[in-house]
C-alpha cells in the first residue's frame, strides 16, 4: 500500500462506522418482525410444536458480533492514520494531512488555511507530508 493509500484510508470512515451502525439496527429490526408473540388467549394444545427461538436470536447476535469486529478494525485504522499524522513535522504538513484526509477538505479550503496557492499544497506540499508519513511508516515496521 502506497503512503497515499495508507492516508486515504481514513477518508470517510466515521461515515462507514455509522453506516454500520445503522445496519445493525436494521438488522436488529429485520429478525425482530420474524419472532411472533406466544397468544395466551387460544386455547393450549398439547404436543403442539413450541417454536425454537435460539437459531434467530444466535443469527442475531452472529452478524452484530461481527460488524461490531469490523468496527473495532475501522477505529483502530483511524486511531492509528491519526497517530502517523500526530508525528509528521513540521506542523504545516501534519497541518495539511488532517485537514485532506481527516476533515476531508478540498486543496482550494487547504490553500486558503495554509496561505498557499492551490498548486502549491496539492503539489510540493502534498508530496513532502506523503514523505514524512512514510518515513514515520518505515519506522513502525
Amino acid at each position: 500500500m502506497t503512503d497515499k493509500e495508507y492516508m486515504q484510508q481514513i477518508l470517510r470512515i466515521d461515515d462507514r462506522i455509522d453506516s454500520i451502525k445503522r445496519d445493525i439496527e436494521a438488522q436488529i429490526e429485520r429478525k425482530a418482525d420474524t419472532l411472533s408473540a406466544t397468544d395466551y388467549s387460544k386455547d393450549r394444545i398439547s404436543g403442539g410444536h413450541c417454536g425454537d427461538l435460539s437459531g434467530i436470536v444466535a443469527g442475531i447476535e452472529q452478524c452484530v458480533e461481527l460488524q461490531r469486529k469490523e468496527i473495532e478494525r475501522l477505529k483502530a485504522i483511524k486511531a492509528e492514520v491519526r497517530w502517523v499524522i500526530s508525528q509528521v513535522r513540521p506542523n504545516e504538513l501534519a497541518v495539511l494531512l488532517t485537514e485532506r484526509y481527516v476533515q476531508g477538505k478540498s486543496w482550494k479550503e487547504l490553500a486558503s488555511i495554509l496561505f498557499y496557492s492551490e498548486a502549491r499544497v496539492r503539489g510540493e506540499l502534498h508530496d513532502r507530508a506523503l514523505v514524512e508519513v512514510g518515513r514515520i511508516r518505515a519506522r513502525l515496521k
